[in-house]
Parts: structure tokens; C-alpha cells; sequence
């Protein structure tokens, strides 16, 4: 009736066979491990504040969570009137030492409510940042945040090194006795 051999047996021949599995099981997870620890770790960031200023309504966070040395992504999300949403927001990061950077928040869109800024933090400790329209009478709106060291690059990617002994054990394992089993 048919003109294949849809039989089970057929369809299973290799499925046991650990000389055609483990090498793919290998393979992905070498590409898993090496993942940049950027990709495996994304997310939108911690809240570093929220609540009502310059004539609307704010959140912000900060990627990394929790903030460490070196490159950092601020988020903006601010509603407010027309007029407002339309003019320069400006971040100031103030630290210990008199140390001060400076950046401008930009839309995500043209006319979104979502605006991001890329700074640098060089050094942990105590940061005070500062919100402020320019050009607005507004106060400024500051917050403080902490900065945590920079952590070493092989510790952001240890759990994932780690979890993958013993799924390797396991596999390992499963395929032993699979191979003990087929000779019995």
C-alpha cells in the first residue's frame, strides 16, 4: 500500500547508539558554554527609581543589575505633556571625589515615551544621579545608587560552566547503561 517502511524498528535504529549522540550532545554544549554571558544574562535591568517629576510620570533602571564598573545602559521610561516629552533630558552622575560624567537621554523611537543613555562608570563606590529637562523649571530629580567593583569575567560565566558537569555526567551515564543494557 505504501512505499516506505514506516516500521518502528527502523525509525530507532540509531536512537540508543552513543557514537552517533554524544558527539552532537558535545557539540551543543561547547556552543552553550561559549554563549557571551551578555546574551545568557539579558534583561531590561534593575529600578533604580519611580514616581512623579517634571510634569509627568518616570521609571528608571540600569543594566547591569546591580550596577558594577564600567559600561552601563540607562532607561527612561517618562509620559508626560507634549512639551515637555519633546525637550532634552539629561543625566549627571556625580561620585566620591568630585568625579562627574555627563550624558543625554535619547528617544527609542521618534515620539516614544522610552529614551536610553550609555555611560561608563570608572570606579565603585557612592554615585548620585541626576535627571533634568533642560531648559525647564523643573528641579532636578536625584537619586543615590552604589556601584558595584567590576566583577572578574570568568565569574559571569560560571554558573553556566558549572551546570553543564552534570548534565555531561548524566548523559554519560544514560548512555553506559543503554550500552549495558543492548548487551544483555
Amino acid at each position: 500500500m505504501g512505499m516506505w517502511n514506516m516500521d518502528r524498528d527502523a525509525a530507532d535504529a540509531d536512537a540508543g547508539d552513543c557514537a552517533v549522540n554524544l558527539p552532537r550532545f558535545m557539540v551543543l554544549m561547547f556552543v552553550c558554554a561559549a554563549a557571551p554571558s551578555a546574551v545568557v544574562w539579558a534583561d531590561g535591568g534593575a529600578i533604580v527609581d519611580r514616581g512623579e517629576w517634571g510634569g509627568g510620570r518616570f521609571v528608571l533602571w540600569v543594566n547591569p543589575a546591580p550596577p558594577t564598573v564600567g559600561p552601563t545602559e540607562w532607561t527612561l521610561l517618562y509620559s508626560a505633556d507634549a512639551a515637555s516629552s519633546s525637550q532634552r533630558i539629561v543625566l549627571r552622575l556625580d561620585g566620591e571625589g568630585g568625579a562627574w560624567q555627563e550624558g543625554t537621554f535619547t528617544p527609542v523611537d521618534a515620539g516614544s515615551a522610552m529614551h536610553t543613555c550609555v555611560s561608563s562608570l570608572p570606579f565603585a563606590g557612592e554615585w548620585t544621579v541626576t535627571l533634568q529637562i533642560d531648559g525647564s523649571a523643573w528641579q532636578p530629580h536625584t537619586v543615590a545608587l552604589r556601584v558595584q567593583p567590576a566583577a572578574e569575567p570568568w565569574h559571569a560565566a560560571l554558573p553556566w560552566m558549572l551546570l553543564w558537569i552534570p548534565a555531561g555526567v548524566l548523559l554519560v551515564l544514560r548512555e553506559s547503561l543503554a550500552m549495558r543494557q543492548s548487551r544483555a
